[in-house]
């Protein structure tokens, strides 16, 4: 299970950030959470792709180990 949500701050002109969160195990009691920094012009796209590389990584290695 993977989710997403964005935040911008009104008060500097369109920066934002993002954060992402996934499951890391089958019963979702285990979760593995990234934020990313957004400049204004940057595409989200650019975060959630690294956060989610990154979040299979650590699934992978989690699930690896718990084998």
């Amino acid at each position: 299970v993977c989710g997403i949500d964005v935040y911008h701050d009104p008060t500097r002109r369109g920066s934002s950030v993002a954060s992402f969160v996934s499951s890391t195990n089958v019963t979702l009691t285990k979760w593995f959470s990234r934020a990313s920094f957004q400049n204004p012009g940057d595409e989200i796209v650019n975060g959630l792709r690294t956060s989610f590389l990154a979040a299979l990584k650590n699934y992978h290695e989690v699930c690896m180990f718990s084998a």
